[in-house]
């Protein structure tokens, strides 16, 4: 059986009798599944199952038959109950096709039911998420949309915080900072300080975000300190991986890598003990760049090889975009310059398609220390200039100053 039902197994319990679980997995085994239409898979997801991708493929149908087999077994409020929480496993386990399988299924039922209304409602905002962490921007703000229509009708401000911050952090991986803090203040005036602290402090968390890619370093530490405080005393370990992952890009930024390091392997720990895969690259990926930046490049490509096998399952072109950019680091650090330009074009072809302006900026700027190391004074100031105009579009003189001391230097 492709599928380990394992990672389903409390869900089933909560929600099965022992002989009933022995009757899925009796069925799961033979494998005959009655639900075959595709139709509302994205091109990107039916492309993966139709290229051979077995065990894909396989799991999908595991997924359709449990479908199947509860709706047979339960309400419709039980049923959409069991496969929102069974889509939240599938989400930690970094199975996105498989809970978007789910979370369409959950959509189609409460659609119907005038009860379950808040619950088609955040079935869209779940796969609005998913969507978003494929950079699929059209399909993801579609979705979160429909979302917030249904819950403005409902005055459910909170489930109005959640997708205005969603639609913030869209815009913060396309690099679009303006639009990005509209959202995430708009996220904040929904909420109340006195009692939403678990949203308040995923907005913090985000502002910190925007702040460190403006260089304002200070503004980002006093918000992920709020934030920090508010998930230590609700003791939501997730949230605090995803936090202490954003401090080790913090000291990064900062220059501090001995403390970056101690920040991902907090993260890193958290992210193991809750078994939380998605995350779990981003911060295998920082680990890669912190030791790229130390020249162990052994441990460098061991880690970026570990980010890249969790990246490639779940399909997070993002974060395969920035794995690109360092494997070019470490191969121009080491003065493979063919193999490195390879590598950052990767980076910026990916970067182009998902109209990435920040990471096609932090690429340009990668590629023109590869051309100044290879005597490419032209190539060098070119893409320099690119990095350039984008860096003073947002306000970040750190980075801006940064790059016109270089282009001063080599025009020299």
């Amino acid at each position: 059986m492709s599928l380990n039902l394992e990672i389903l197994d409390k869900v089933l319990r909560n929600f099965f009798e022992p002989d009933e679980i022995f009757e899925l997995n009796n069925i799961i085994s033979n494998n005959e599944s009655p639900y075959n239409d595709k139709s509302h898979l994205s091109a990107t997801d039916k492309k993966k199952l139709d290229d051979g991708n077995a065990a894909s493929a396989k799991n999908l149908s595991q997924i359709d038959l449990l479908i199947a087999f509860s709706q047979n077994k339960m309400s419709k409020f039980k049923l959409t109950e069991f496969l929102v929480f069974t889509g939240e496993v599938l989400i930690a386990q970094g199975e996105f096709i498989l809970a978007i399988e789910v979370y369409i299924h959950v959509s189609k039922v409460a659609k119907s039911e005038p009860d379950l209304e808040n619950l088609h409602a955040y079935s869209l905002l779940a796969l609005g998420e998913l969507t978003s962490r494929q950079a699929q921007w059209k399909d993801s703000i579609s979705y979160i949309s429909r979302a917030k229509k249904i819950f403005d009708k409902g005055k459910d401000y909170k489930g109005c915080a959640r997708c205005e911050n969603l639609l913030g952090t869209i815009f913060g991986d396309k690099g679009d900072l303006k639009k990005t803090r509209h959202h995430l203040e708009k996220s904040l005036s929904y909420l109340n300080p006195k009692k939403d602290f678990s949203l308040i402090g995923m907005v913090e968390i985000n502002l910190g975000i925007t702040e460190s890619m403006r260089g304002n370093h200070d503004d980002a530490l006093t918000y992920y300190k709020r934030a920090l405080i508010k998930y230590e005393q609700s003791k939501e370990y997730r949230r605090i991986g995803e936090l202490r992952n954003n401090l080790g890009m913090f000291f990064i930024n900062k220059g501090d890598y001995n403390s970056a390091l101690k920040e991902f392997d907090i993260s890193i720990s958290i992210y193991q003990n809750v078994k939380f895969l998605p995350n779990l690259a981003i911060s295998y990926l920082g680990k890669a760049y912190v030791f790229s930046q130390v020249k162990d490049f052994a441990l460098a490509n061991a880690f970026a090889d570990k980010s890249m096998d969790i990246c490639n399952k779940i399909n997070d072109r993002i974060s395969i975009a920035d794995l690109y950019k360092i494997k070019g680091i470490i191969e121009r650090e080491q003065k493979n310059y063919k193999i490195a330009k390879e590598f950052l074009l990767k980076s910026l072809r990916i970067n182009r398609e998902l109209n990435n302006m920040m990471n096609q900026a932090e690429t340009y700027f990668e590629m023109g220390l590869l051309y100044k190391d290879i005597g490419n004074k032209n190539g060098a100031i070119n893409s320099w200039e690119k990095s350039l105009r984008y860096y003073n579009s947002i306000n970040n003189k750190e980075i801006s100053d940064k790059i016109n001391c270089y282009i001063k230097t080599i025009k020299e």
